[in-house]
């Protein structure tokens, strides 16, 4: 009992030893260190394993490392975002160290670079994980939180600089190409990207996922070399906006003239972010083999509708525009057009077609050396066609035509001419539409001749392909400056019958002095010198006031239109057909048009006759006849009412300048007196206004 209890005697001995023993304990680490050769796999992988949460079994814990380090990377790589240096085996201590500016970026006025913790947090198994700002290889935008699921692309692209890229005047363009390259379909690649930024040769393969991120080890943009782009590749980030140098492509067939084979020619592109227009690589308009013809009536989208909305729009949606091959998409009333690409030729194309109910097609090569008319779709056409326009679709070609050009006389060879215009509208998306469109109005486009027509020019459909009419065109009209207007014949089979002068404007015409005119100078009321009256009319040889060409002139159309009628006989005029009825005289002939380019022109076209002076048989007696002659005079006599060779000849023959705005002057006919075709002869005036002797 006076024994201490078995070892408490010891207490201060076993302190110490526990004491010595933790020390021990503490120095393990640093001896196993130096004992044993461990590596980062050793532990957590390299670079560190990624997992859910903190994984005893193979390292792994929260976070990204994988998808931000290389496979085989170095311990050094760490050191683009954690600060300290070495790395070595012992750099477990319980504290995560940040770089004060992760891979040793800053963005300008943005500030620096960094993961939104302090630079020095302590290890939890229960972390909160926190975002990335102002990083280069996340575009200098904030990132998602660490360890968030990986991105996709194209679907999270926007988490940097959306899809496609829009920021600033790049932007633009990538909208545009991207627009472009998506509708080829994955021609060059599974996503879009492709054609212009390949992966740099890693892989060989297109792989555009999101790992292409321009983070430490890759960086600059990468650009195919096909492009022969020669802008700046690293100045990409908005923060360098104001040094970067946009360039542009020199070798891509994306910007050639598109020709295939030996004809291609590569352009040079505009500068990245400038709008590019179809002349920008090829002409606009086209000019090679047909082009200029078709593009002068229609839109490209005629023959490309999978290529072009119109002649400046890309169609986007169809996919087809610098795709490597000449589509050939038809619309509108091409659409049905067989193309064949080994022969190069247009078939059953409504818009090579005469128009007909069914249509006759037309053949057609794009590349042919000769030139389209008319005539090549509408070898014939139906009706009164033929009497309108002769052979004039032969040698023009789609309205270039509009007013008459109508050549030869009525009496020998050509015909009438009239453009086709004069009927149909000049409007090109109304040619080959799949209607016939006839547009007589004044209003619309189609020359000279239409602009006469009446404001309520129209045709008239009595029975469709058999019997149609017009009315109110100046074509049959009297060809005043104000018309009348007459009915034309059928289309179909119909034709002027009986006087066709008369038809029209009148034979011979009532307006202005035509009827004082008629026949000659006073022919039925000629003073024979002793007996009365001269007969009116009589044979060649017999003192007449008409009918010997030798003795007297006479006044028919010819006289004054001489151009455009030059024949003097008129058997349907009412002032002759009382004569020359075949009976009390012989018939000469109807009136004709001897120059139709002429008639139907637009105009009262004025020539005087002048091949011979005008000879009268009304004969002044001698005393009267030299106060009209005392001042040189207008008239040459043979003799004075001695018959048939008694009459005066005309000093001056007549001229085009003897006429003015209405006025004639300086004519024989009237003594050498001005006189008004309107206002004066026929008009109730007397005799003084060429007697002024009287």
């Amino acid at each position: 009992m006076n024994h201490p209890k078995v070892g408490t005697k010891n207490v201060p001995l076993i302190l110490c030893l526990f004491s010595l023993a933790l020390l021990f304990i503490q120095a393990v680490p640093a001896l196993a260190a130096n004992q044993y050769a461990l590596v980062c796999t050793s532990c957590h992988g390299m670079p560190p394993l990624d997992s859910a949460q903190r994984d005893v079994a193979t390292g792994a814990f929260q976070g990204n490392h994988q998808t931000h380090l290389a496979a085989g990377a170095s311990a050094s790589a760490c050191v683009k975002c954690h600060a300290n240096n070495a790395y070595t085996i012992d750099h477990p201590t319980g504290v995560i160290n940040m770089a004060a500016r992760i891979n040793n970026y800053s963005a300008g006025s943005a500030g620096a670079a960094r993961y939104n913790k302090p630079l020095f947090f302590n290890q939890t198994s229960l972390p909160v994980l926190a975002t990335c700002s102002n990083v280069n290889c996340h575009f200098e935008t904030k990132t998602l939180a660490w360890s968030s699921v990986m991105p996709q692309t194209p679907a999270d692209c926007n988490f940097c600089h959306s899809f496609p890229p829009n920021v600033g005047v790049s932007g633009t363009s990538h909208a545009t190409h991207y627009a472009n390259v998506a509708a080829w379909g994955g021609l060059f690649g599974p996503l879009t990207c492709t054609p212009c930024h390949s992966d740099g040769g890693v892989t060989g393969q297109p792989k555009w996922t999101y790992d292409h991120a321009t983070s430490a080890s890759r960086r600059p943009i990468h650009f195919d070399s096909a492009l022969g782009y020669n802008g700046s590749a690293n100045k990409f980030l908005p923060s360098q906006a104001a040094t970067r140098v946009l360039g542009s492509c020199a070798t891509t067939y994306c910007h050639s003239n598109g020709v295939q084979g030996a004809g291609n020619v590569k352009v040079a592109t505009p500068v990245w972010g400038v709008k590019t227009t179809c002349g920008s690589c090829h002409a606009s308009p086209m000019a090679t083999n047909a082009h200029p013809r078709h593009i002068a009536s229609f839109g490209c989208e005629l023959c490309h509708s999978a290529t072009a909305t119109n002649s400046t729009t890309v169609n986007v949606a169809g996919g087809k525009h610098t795709n490597g091959v000449v589509d050939m998409a038809f619309s509108g009333a091409a659409v049905g057009t067989v193309w064949t690409a080994t022969t190069v030729t247009c078939s059953s194309s409504y818009c090579h077609s005469n128009g007909a109910t069914p249509p006759v097609y037309q053949p057609v090569a794009w590349t042919g050396a000769g030139t389209l008319n008319c005539a090549s779709c509408h070898p014939t056409l139906s009706g009164a066609h033929a009497a309108h326009i002769g052979t004039l679709l032969s040698t023009v070609r789609f309205y270039n035509y509009t007013a008459n050009k109508s050549t030869g006389s009525e009496l020998a060879t050509g015909s009438y001419m009239f453009g086709c215009a004069n009927c149909h509208p000049t409007d090109p998306a109304l040619h080959a539409n799949g209607v016939v469109n006839v547009l007589l109005t004044p209003s619309a486009a189609g020359g000279t001749l239409k602009a006469k027509n009446s404001a309520t020019a129209a045709v008239t459909v009595i029975t469709a392909g058999s019997n149609v009419t017009c009315f109110g065109v100046y074509c049959h009209s009297d060809g005043k400056a104000t018309p009348t207007f007459a009915v034309a014949p059928n289309w179909y089979g119909g034709a002027i019958t009986g006087d066709k002068c008369a038809s029209c404007h009148g034979n011979s015409p009532t307006s202005g002095a035509h009827t004082a005119h008629a026949v000659g100078i006073h022919t039925s009321d000629i003073y024979s010198g002793s007996t009365g009256e001269l007969a009116a009319s009589g044979a060649v040889g017999v003192s007449a006031g008409h009918g010997d060409p030798a003795q007297s002139t006479t006044l028919s159309c010819n006289i004054c239109h001489n151009t455009t009628i030059s024949v003097g006989y008129n058997d349907k005029n009412a002032a002759c057909s009382s004569c020359h009825n075949g009976s009390t005289a012989a018939l000469k002939g109807n009136a004709a048009i001897t120059n139709r380019a002429l008639h139907v022109n637009g105009k009262a076209d004025l020539s005087f006759y002048s091949a011979a002076a005008v000879k009268s048989k009304a004969q002044l007696r001698a005393a009267s006849f030299s106060d009209y002659t005392a001042a040189g005079g207008y008239w040459t006599r043979t003799t004075y009412k001695a018959g048939a060779a008694s009459m005066d000849t005309a000093k001056v023959v007549l001229s085009n300048s003897m006429y003015s705005a209405g006025n004639c002057s300086n004519i024989a006919c009237h003594n050498g007196k001005s006189v008004n075709w309107t206002t004066d002869v026929g008009k109730g005036k007397d005799c003084t206004i060429c007697h002024s002797k009287l």
